[in-house]
């Protein structure tokens, strides 16, 4: 770009009248030939490690493709593909906004770092899980092995929340002098709605260790019943590219800043109130589109200003593209102490680590460690017990019921969350049986009280202990049936005891909507399928 250009030239549109000579594939090929030009050491760095991370997500789409597979199984080739293509996307844009911040050299081989180890190392394992046949998020209890890698993928993931934290912080206080005012909103909203989406990664993450270690036998990304994390954790995510798209179409129009601003905050305004309705749905335990009036009429809304803030600066920018005009899209400014020859260099790992890096890191360690602090505050003021009960009434006879839920080796017939019961052994007389989960978590239930039509009630009580849960000290399951209304009514009753402090608190949070509303509920459906009665819930 000649020295005498500036982002005022392409602000105010004054390349307007310049005729087609290559249309806008060549301002693209232009664009990307100078970004790769212009980049300072740890850029490059990045956009090669993150064009191999894509080559790795269309390899897996390949192995996919030929060796055939479901979307929504929990071993499933989507998990790599979809996993090293996004983070291909992210790590790449995660160093493409350092080019408008105030950044020095050695915080962009920080920074840059800091996004692509996590990505890189969780693919890999991600990839090894999968080749291997076997889950590779909160596999906690099939072997040693599985459990490290899931631990690994758990932790190492959760490293890239303060790079994403500092890239936002940094988009309000140390945006590069000059930047336009829609590059900066484009960057600003995406950036927040990254860190929304890794909040919701982080949640996802306390949710299913929390409920795996609690043994509630809830799918790790769905809180409550039925809200799935998943849309409100992904589609955050990407909304950065579709800003920076709307913010490139925009650059070959005449508008004004003004104008060009009020486009593109409708479809910042858009894109932020769908993820806002999704990230709702989540957190309040529904399907994402399981919509109530309201969170309907915000969906629509939200849809509705999102296509118009793209569908106009799509419109605009084709028929400027049509009259010939050029844009160089997203212009340079330079950043002195982001030039590749610019000291201080990292200068190995005492360089890279410097004293800001080890600040950063102690602040970072000082709100994890206050973060268990409290919570095993709260955990020490709140009794050790959960204790949930849920009753449901069954068109079907008390007897039959009976049998049911008493004849321990034949409920993996009609509980699909069950591989296997069976007897491990006697207790003072009493036979001990084992169940084991499609988790392969196992409990072992030991049968301490057996009612029988005691006055047109019967009653079952399993003492349970639980393998390979240092965070429960025990906890006993209640099976109460009794006549009722010409059927059947169910109570079951769960008590856990968590010797865990911090753990205490967040099964508040995490586990106590889920022990009432989904592994309960979980039981008495199942019970329900296998008499023919759909059972209602009190």
């Amino acid at each position: 770009m000649a020295a005498d250009f500036s982002y005022v030239d392409v602000v105010d549109h004054r390349m307007a009248d310049a005729r087609d000579v290559g249309g806008i594939g060549a301002d693209v090929r232009t664009l990307l030939a100078r970004w790769w030009r212009e980049a300072p050491d740890y850029q490059r760095f990045v956009y090669i490690v993150s064009c191999g991370l894509l080559l790795a997500g269309m390899f897996h789409a390949l192995a996919w493709a030929v060796l055939g597979g479901s979307w929504t199984e929990t071993i499933s080739w989507r998990k790599p593909t979809v996993f090293f293509i996004s983070s291909a996307l992210s790590v790449s844009m995660l160093s493409f906004v350092t080019n408008y911040l105030k950044v020095t050299r050695r915080q962009g081989w920080q920074l840059g770092l800091s996004a692509v180890i996590p990505g890189v190392t969780v693919g890999a394992l991600i990839s090894l899980q999968q080749w291997r046949g076997t889950r590779s998020h909160f596999n906690f209890f099939e072997s040693p092995f599985d459990a490290a890698i899931a631990g690994t993928i758990a932790f190492i993931i959760s490293l890239l929340v303060p790079t994403v934290a500092i890239l936002g912080v940094m988009s309000f206080r140390a945006l590069r002098p000059g930047v336009p005012r829609t590059l900066a909103l484009a960057i600003q909203a995406g950036l927040f709605l990254m860190n929304v989406s890794f909040f919701m990664g982080l949640v996802t993450i306390l949710n299913g260790v929390t409920n795996g270690l609690l043994f509630t036998i809830q799918v790790p990304s769905v809180v409550g019943s039925a809200g799935t994390t998943k849309i409100a954790h992904g589609m955050p995510l990407h909304g950065i590219q579709i800003f920076l798209v709307v913010v490139g179409m925009l650059s070959y129009t005449g508008w004004t800043e003004r104008r060009r601003m009020a486009v593109l905050s409708f479809a910042v305004a858009g894109y932020a109130g769908l993820v806002t309705v999704f990230v709702f749905q989540s957190l309040s335990g529904r399907e994402p589109f399981d919509f109530i009036p309201l969170t309907m009429l915000a969906a629509a809304s939200s849809i509705a200003l999102l296509l118009a803030g793209v569908g106009a600066a799509a419109v605009a920018a084709v028929r400027a593209i049509r009259r010939g005009v050029r844009s160089e899209i997203f212009p340079s400014y330079a950043w002195p102490p982001a030039a590749p020859g610019a000291l201080p260099a990292p200068g190995g790992a005492r360089g890279m680590f410097d004293r800001a890096f080890w600040k950063t890191a102690a602040g970072l360690f000082l709100v994890l460690g206050a973060t268990v602090f409290v919570s095993a505050l709260i955990g020490f003021l709140l009794p050790p017990k959960l204790v949930v009960a849920r009753a449901a009434w069954l068109d079907a006879r008390p007897e039959q019921v009976w049998a049911l839920v008493t004849d321990h080796a034949g409920e993996p017939g009609w509980r699909r969350e069950l591989t296997s019961v069976k007897p491990i052994g006697e207790r003072d007389g009493r036979t001990v049986w084992q169940e084991q989960y499609w988790s392969h978590q196992r409990i072992d239930l030991d049968t301490v009280e057996r009612t029988e039509h005691r006055g047109g009630q019967w009653r079952l009580v399993r003492q349970m202990s639980f393998h390979a849960l240092p965070v429960l000290a025990g906890g006993v399951r209640i099976v109460d049936v009794s006549a009722a209304d010409g059927g059947t009514r169910v109570t079951m009753t769960e008590e856990k005891v968590v010797r865990v402090l911090p753990f205490r608190a967040w099964a508040r949070l995490f586990v106590m909507p889920q022990l009432s509303t989904a592994t309960l509920d979980r039981y008495l459906a199942a019970l329900g399928d296998r008499i023919g009665s759909a059972p209602k819930f009190d």
